[in-house]
């Protein structure tokens, strides 16, 4: 039913009114509403008919005589149609099948890169939970030269109170996973644990995924170009791409949101694609964990090259060494030091035969006089587990390691080239060096208890656990580092067993 009533000012614009009531019966709610058009002598921009520009509505509960009433103003209305309007966007996370989509292939991740991550997940049956959601906060590096990959994590409980803070290091080259509570300081050695993601399996040894596979925007998912959509968090045009798997039981919506090229060169970003958020949904349960990505970059992390391991080897058995090296210190580390702690681990991997740098300790490089530079750092030991990598090279202790060293020391061997930070190389020889097997003033290492057992409950793992393919966002995700490396190409075996 409609009548009209007469002419009332609104908004000081002189309009016709009109009265519109209803009846729901499956509802048992009378709904009403008065619509304001303005009226005919007064022209409104961008249309020279009556539009609407003030709508009230009043509902009421037959039942229990509630009444609800809503008042919209209408400050733009047009009968033209907008093609770029928003409202014709294809929605974000609506996937339709055999759907024809503007040809915008998903970007491939770079082989290295790093940064932090926000998580929230929202239970969506909860609605309290929604207004407080869990969050976790991670910091990771994924190095594919080094085949290691490193997490530091930290969780929030809803009630800002329940907090724990970790470290993860998985090396593939042995097949070990060291879990860090770094509350206590305890560290527990293992094979890297098959109910993790960051790797994928054969016959029980684990292989390291490559960065499509850890994102899971690889070949094997079918990725839906959604069109540009803003990110309105933080007011960035992103391309947006949406997946589907899982059955009719329970789906899992995948939604990535990538900075566009035209914001990219807004900033000036002449690197790779970023990444802003993805979002992960599942209907059963009815869950919903949402990531944001901050600081993303494919330039190393000067601090988190190499991860101290320290707590995590039996103490007594590490190795003190000190090395003078043959280059002033202003042009051989502080100008890049992340250059420089690159190329003394590769050559170190070199030299002294340890197949990776997380041997590497409590790295401390300082002026030795106006032309030569001071390195300092522990050897830790080889670990007494046995990991479950595919392509495993066996671990020398100190001893062995000691002895390669010290020869190619002695020999004049052992070199290493870093970049200046301004397109040159400077090379650097070891002209004196020293092992000491007290622990020297200089040195403050600090033995933590190491635990016989795993630092975590099964439950805590759960909630805790690294879960780096995107399924995994149910139980915790991390963020990605792949560290730039410039070193020199070695073939020794060593290197080779790195992909070189």
């Amino acid at each position: 039913m409609k009548s009209y009533i007469g002419q009332e000012v609104v908004r000081g614009i002189r309009a016709d009114r009109w009265h519109i009531c209803a009846h729901q019966d499956w509802s048992n709610k009378t709904v009403s509403a008065e619509i304001y058009f303005n009226s005919r002598d007064v022209i409104m921009p961008g249309s020279h008919k009556q539009v609407p520009i003030v709508m009230k509505t009043f509902e009421k509960n037959d039942n229990t005589n509630e009444v609800n009433q809503y008042r919209y103003d209408l400050s733009y209305f047009t009968s033209q149609i907008d093609l770029n309007s928003k409202a014709l966007k294809i929605p974000v996370s609506m996937y339709c099948k055999n759907a024809v989509t503007a040809n915008n292939d998903m970007p491939e991740m770079p082989d290295e890169f790093y940064f932090k991550v926000q998580v929230k997940d929202l239970n969506n049956t909860d609605h309290r939970n929604r207004a407080t959601p869990n969050l976790r906060y991670m910091e990771t590096m994924y190095d594919g030269d080094y085949k290691i990959f490193t997490e530091l994590k930290e969780s929030v409980g809803v009630n800002e109170i329940t907090k724990f803070r970790s470290r993860m290091v998985h090396d593939f080259n042995t097949g070990l996973q060291y879990e860090i509570n770094l509350s206590t300081g305890v560290c527990h050695v293992s094979k890297i644990n098959l109910t993790m993601n960051d790797f994928k399996t054969t016959y029980g040894f684990v292989q390291m995924r490559n960065p499509n596979e850890l994102f899971e925007i690889d070949d094997q998912f079918n990725y839906q170009y959604m069109g540009k959509h803003t990110h309105f968090d933080r007011d960035i045009e992103a391309d947006v791409y949406t997946a589907v798997r899982g059955n009719d039981d329970t789906k899992i919506i995948l939604t990535w949101w990538f900075a566009s090229k035209a914001f990219l060169k807004k900033i000036q970003h002449t690197g790779e694609p970023m990444p802003l958020r993805v979002k992960l949904e599942t209907t059963n349960p009815n869950e919903t964990s949402i990531m944001d990505f901050y600081q993303f970059t494919d330039s190393p992390r000067q601090d988190q090259i190499f991860p101290d391991l320290s707590v995590c080897m039996s103490p007594g058995k590490e190795i003190y060494i000190t090395i003078t090296l043959t280059a002033r210190y202003d042009r051989i580390y502080s100008r890049n030091p992340e250059h420089f702690k690159d190329a003394f681990g590769t050559a170190m991997m070199k030299y002294s035969g340890i197949i990776n740098p997380i041997r590497i300790a409590q790295l401390r490089v300082e002026p030795a006089d106006k032309s030569n530079t001071l390195v300092q750092f522990t050897l830790l030991d080889k670990p007494a587990v046995t990991g479950n990598a595919m392509s495993m090279l066996p671990e020398k202790d100190n001893s062995a390691v000691w002895t390669a060293l010290k020869k190619n020391l002695d020999s004049g061997k052992f070199t290493l080239t870093v970049h200046d930070g301004k397109g040159t190389h400077v090379s650097a020889k070891a002209i004196k060096y020293s092992k000491e097997f007290d622990n020297p003033r200089s040195f403050k290492v600090k033995q933590a208890q190491l635990s016989s057992a795993s630092l975590f409950s099964p439950g805590a793992m759960a909630g805790l656990g690294i879960g780096m393919l995107l399924v995994g966002l149910i139980l915790g995700f991390g963020s990605f580092k792949v560290t730039k490396r410039y070193r020199d190409r070695v073939p020794d075996i060593a290197m080779q067993s790195l992909g070189k």
